[in-house]
Protein backbone atom coordinates (compact mmCIF):
# COMPACT_ATOMS: atom_id res chain seq x y z
CA UNK A 1 0.00 0.00 0.00
CA UNK A 2 3.00 2.58 1.21
CA UNK A 3 4.19 1.87 -2.54
CA UNK A 4 1.26 2.15 -4.63
CA UNK A 5 0.83 5.46 -1.82
CA UNK A 6 4.54 6.92 -3.33
CA UNK A 7 4.12 5.92 -6.57
CA UNK A 8 0.88 7.45 -7.10
CA UNK A 9 1.99 10.94 -5.12
CA UNK A 10 5.41 10.84 -7.23
CA UNK A 11 3.53 10.72 -10.74
CA UNK A 12 4.65 13.20 -13.13
CA UNK A 13 1.47 13.89 -14.71
CA UNK A 14 -0.30 14.85 -10.93
CA UNK A 15 -2.08 18.48 -11.27
CA UNK A 16 0.51 19.66 -8.23
CA UNK A 17 3.65 19.07 -10.90
CA UNK A 18 5.52 18.01 -7.55
CA UNK A 19 8.58 16.57 -7.89
CA UNK A 20 9.14 14.01 -4.63
CA UNK A 21 11.97 11.95 -3.35
CA UNK A 22 11.44 9.07 -0.88
CA UNK A 23 13.15 7.87 1.93
CA UNK A 24 12.05 4.15 3.00
CA UNK A 25 13.13 3.01 6.59
CA UNK A 26 12.45 -0.18 7.86
CA UNK A 27 13.34 -1.41 11.39
CA UNK A 28 15.85 -4.44 10.49
CA UNK A 29 18.75 -4.31 8.00
CA UNK A 30 17.33 -7.70 6.46
CA UNK A 31 13.73 -5.77 5.58
CA UNK A 32 15.80 -2.91 3.06
CA UNK A 33 16.52 -6.02 0.46
CA UNK A 34 13.19 -7.34 0.75
CA UNK A 35 11.79 -3.73 0.68
CA UNK A 36 13.94 -2.82 -2.43
CA UNK A 37 13.20 -5.95 -4.50
CA UNK A 38 9.56 -5.46 -3.95
CA UNK A 39 9.66 -1.88 -5.16
CA UNK A 40 11.82 -2.88 -8.02
CA UNK A 41 9.47 -5.85 -8.94
CA UNK A 42 6.26 -3.93 -8.89
CA UNK A 43 6.15 -0.19 -8.63
CA UNK A 44 7.64 1.24 -12.20
CA UNK A 45 6.90 4.48 -11.39
CA UNK A 46 9.57 4.44 -8.53
CA UNK A 47 13.07 4.10 -8.80
CA UNK A 48 15.61 2.72 -5.87
CA UNK A 49 18.91 4.53 -5.09
CA UNK A 50 21.64 3.21 -2.87
CA UNK A 51 21.72 5.65 -0.26
CA UNK A 52 25.56 4.40 0.61
CA UNK A 53 27.35 5.37 -2.68
CA UNK A 54 24.66 7.40 -4.36
CA UNK A 55 24.32 10.56 -2.82
CA UNK A 56 23.60 13.05 -5.09
CA UNK A 57 21.29 15.29 -7.01
CA UNK A 58 22.22 14.98 -10.40
CA UNK A 59 20.23 12.82 -12.31
CA UNK A 60 17.55 12.31 -9.40
CA UNK A 61 13.45 11.72 -10.33
CA UNK A 62 10.49 12.25 -8.94
CA UNK A 63 9.63 8.56 -7.63
CA UNK A 64 13.51 8.24 -6.23
CA UNK A 65 13.81 6.28 -3.48
CA UNK A 66 16.44 5.21 -0.84
CA UNK A 67 15.43 2.57 1.41
CA UNK A 68 17.80 1.84 4.53
CA UNK A 69 17.07 1.24 8.08
CA UNK A 70 15.68 4.14 10.46
CA UNK A 71 19.13 3.37 13.38
CA UNK A 72 21.17 3.80 9.77
CA UNK A 73 20.36 7.41 9.77
CA UNK A 74 19.70 8.65 13.47
CA UNK A 75 21.32 6.18 15.73
CA UNK A 76 22.71 7.99 19.00
CA UNK A 77 26.23 6.76 17.97
CA UNK A 78 27.38 8.45 15.24
CA UNK A 79 30.00 5.36 14.06
CA UNK A 80 26.34 3.87 12.91
CA UNK A 81 25.11 6.44 11.24
CA UNK A 82 27.70 7.20 8.32
CA UNK A 83 25.26 8.04 5.85
CA UNK A 84 24.85 11.40 7.79
CA UNK A 85 28.66 12.23 6.91
CA UNK A 86 29.93 13.29 3.50
CA UNK A 87 33.06 12.13 1.78
CA UNK A 88 34.99 13.51 -1.32
CA UNK A 89 32.15 11.85 -3.99
CA UNK A 90 28.93 11.63 -1.72
CA UNK A 91 27.11 14.30 0.24
CA UNK A 92 25.61 13.71 3.82
CA UNK A 93 22.26 12.47 4.15
CA UNK A 94 21.38 16.10 5.81
CA UNK A 95 23.19 18.08 2.66
CA UNK A 96 21.82 15.91 0.08
CA UNK A 97 18.22 16.86 1.12
CA UNK A 98 19.01 20.37 1.44
CA UNK A 99 19.82 20.26 -2.14
CA UNK A 100 16.92 18.44 -3.36
CA UNK A 101 15.18 20.36 -1.53
CA UNK A 102 16.82 23.52 -3.43
CA UNK A 103 15.96 21.77 -6.33
CA UNK A 104 12.54 21.79 -5.54
CA UNK A 105 12.00 18.17 -5.04
CA UNK A 106 9.41 17.30 -2.11
CA UNK A 107 10.71 14.27 0.77
CA UNK A 108 8.51 11.86 1.87
CA UNK A 109 8.91 9.17 4.43
CA UNK A 110 7.80 5.88 4.50
CA UNK A 111 8.65 4.25 7.80
CA UNK A 112 8.09 0.80 6.92
CA UNK A 113 6.93 -1.80 9.62
CA UNK A 114 6.73 0.97 12.71
CA UNK A 115 5.14 -1.27 15.22
CA UNK A 116 8.55 -2.53 15.58
CA UNK A 117 9.78 -0.04 18.26
CA UNK A 118 9.45 3.23 16.18
CA UNK A 119 7.51 4.97 19.05
CA UNK A 120 9.94 4.40 21.34
CA UNK A 121 12.96 5.00 19.47
CA UNK A 122 13.84 8.66 20.29
CA UNK A 123 16.48 9.19 17.84
CA UNK A 124 14.48 7.96 14.99
CA UNK A 125 11.71 9.72 15.85
CA UNK A 126 13.59 13.03 16.48
CA UNK A 127 15.34 12.74 12.73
Amino acid sequence: MAGMIAETFAAPDRDSNAQIVWFWFTPFATLVEQAKGAIKSTFVGLRVRDLQGDRKTRGTKSGDVYVTTWASVAASNAATRKVRSGGEFVLSLDDLIDELRADGFRIGAVVDEAHHGFATAKEAVRF
